[in-house]
């Protein structure tokens, strides 16, 4: 299960990431693909067939996938995704660490003893 920054497994965090990774691919899924010298040979085309048409493109090469061409608006959308999930992630940090202060805390004094100082 994924952690969080400070070392907890966080089920909200799991969840989320399972949520926006499959409808990722869900939609990448769904998308043309064309290969990169296709892409090259009429960028323009290419370009205006997102631009204007709100098609999803993945771009390939040597049978792979290499780059997803998407409007402008699509990212936006990812990119608000993706930071809610951060805030929902560092909210349960903070709930989590609420909960129990001193949960996995040792003293200076601990510490400094551990180190030999």
């Amino acid at each position: 299960m994924p952690k969080t920054g400070i070392g907890i497994e966080n089920d909200s965090e799991s969840i989320l990431m399972t949520i926006i990774t499959a409808a990722m691919k869900e939609t990448m899924a769904m998308a043309e693909r064309i290969t990169a010298s296709e892409a090259r040979k009429d960028f323009r085309g290419t370009l205006n067939r997102v631009v204007r048409n709100n098609e999803r493109l993945v771009v390939t090469r040597h049978h792979d996938d290499e780059v997803a061409m998407i409007p402008i608006e699509d990212l936006r959308r990812f990119e608000m995704l993706e930071r809610q999930m951060e805030d929902a992630i560092d909210a349960e940090a903070a709930r989590w660490i609420l909960a129990d202060p001193d949960e996995g805390r040792e003293s200076w004094e601990d510490v400094k003893k551990d180190l030999g100082l």
